[in-house]
């Protein structure tokens, strides 16, 4: 059985290579913002993602960029 530890940050798409593919961009109760890839500002790789917010929500989750490649259920 493999480790909880090392599965636990098998992301897809984690350099932005497949644009926004199995990510989820959202805003929500007022808060407003743009998802863009980009390719000028990357930490790793070619690509990255750029979230420009121009009215942040109240709280921190009104703006949210989350990978939609798994599904989790008990």
């Amino acid at each position: 059985m493999q480790s909880p530890y090392l599965m636990c940050n098998k992301n897809v798409n984690p350099e932005f290579d497949n644009g926004s593919s199995n990510y989820l961009f959202y805003s929500s109760n007022g808060a407003a913002a743009t998802m863009s890839i980009n390719n000028g500002s990357q930490l790793s790789g070619v690509n990255s993602a750029f979230i420009d917010v121009t009215t942040p929500g109240t709280e921190d989750w009104h703006i949210s960029l989350e990978s939609n490649a798994y599904s989790f259920t008990r």
